[in-house]
């Protein structure tokens, strides 16, 4: 990212592109749902927020929020939030004992579609009581720009270990540090007009058009009408969406990716992402 003096960084160019395409029929946030076995101790809600602070270090990203610059001169800044709070950002929640699959996933279905606060660290944590057998699960709802990129490490992957041993506890004094006035952020934003060309409008074009064809027909739509490309053609996919989200989920063995891959060579995510490809094609294939 582009370095704002000592303390701030600034939103990138192609993540900008995902609030200026955001909307409430198109949330440009990322949900993951795990489901736990309770182990013989249980597993509390309090337990999984002094986890989740224990291991915030590892996502700074996730204590911070943007700042806009005034008159819009500049990208956003990401600054600390000084009023972090994660009681706010981890909730809990349940399905009436002994819940469902079913009922598992209507809640997630109404949770999902909602937008993130802006205002604050663009993340959400659900840990969500009652299910059946003990089991418990947990949603975590991540915007675009914290989890964007191959390199990028996000909240759920932090908290969840591959072995059984307890890790040692990560020593963190962090306290937010002070957002820069807007005077400041205004003052670097007109010293760096100066210092840097301004951004080409192939370069512009660039940015955005890497982050739309990532957010699927909405924002190709886009794109298309900035650059006066012809538009896609119709398709089941290819159309206005509500604001409704229906949550769905299918049964799979771990264990029958692996053979593909020891077959046919590649990673596991390479065998997931062709199934899931082929399971696409057929679909639309049955809608000619």
């Amino acid at each position: 990212m582009e370095g704002v003096g000592l303390m701030t960084e600034r939103l990138r160019t192609g993540d900008r592109a995902f609030f200026a395409i955001e909307s409430p029929s198109t949330p440009m946030h990322n949900a993951t749902l795990e489901i736990f076995e309770p182990p013989e101790e249980g597993f509390t809600y309090e337990q999984l927020v002094a986890l989740v602070a224990d291991r915030l270090a590892f996502v700074p990203r996730y204590r911070q929020r943007l700042q806009a610059v005034a008159g819009g001169l500049a990208a956003p800044v990401w600054v600390d939030d000084e009023r972090f709070d994660l009681s706010y950002h981890i909730r809990q929640s349940a399905v009436p004992s002994p819940g469902s699959m079913e009922q598992l996933r209507n809640l997630v279905s109404r949770i999902i579609p909602r937008e993130l606060d802006r205002s604050r660290p663009m993340w959400e944590m659900y840990f969500i009581e009652g299910l059946k057998d003990g089991r418990f699960a947990i949603l975590v709802k991540s915007h675009q720009t914290l989890v964007d990129g191959i390199g990028t490490i996000d909240l759920g992957q932090v908290i969840l270990d591959v072995d059984t041993k307890k890790r040692d506890t990560v020593f963190d004094d962090w306290s937010p540090r002070r957002s820069p006035a807007k005077p400041v952020l205004l003052a670097e934003a007109l010293g760096e007009a100066v210092r840097r060309p301004p951004v080409t409008p192939r370069q512009l074009i660039g940015g955005l058009e890497t982050a739309m064809r990532q957010t699927g027909p909405v924002g190709r739509r886009y794109l298309d009408l900035l650059t006066n490309r012809r538009a896609a053609p119709e398709s089941p996919i290819n159309t206005d969406l509500s604001q409704q989200r229906l949550f769905s989920t299918v049964r799979t063995q771990l264990e029958d990716y692996r053979k593909v891959r020891r077959a046919h060579g590649g990673t596991v995510n390479d065998v997931i992402l062709a199934t899931i490809t082929g399971g696409l094609r057929n679909w639309l294939m049955t809608r000619a």
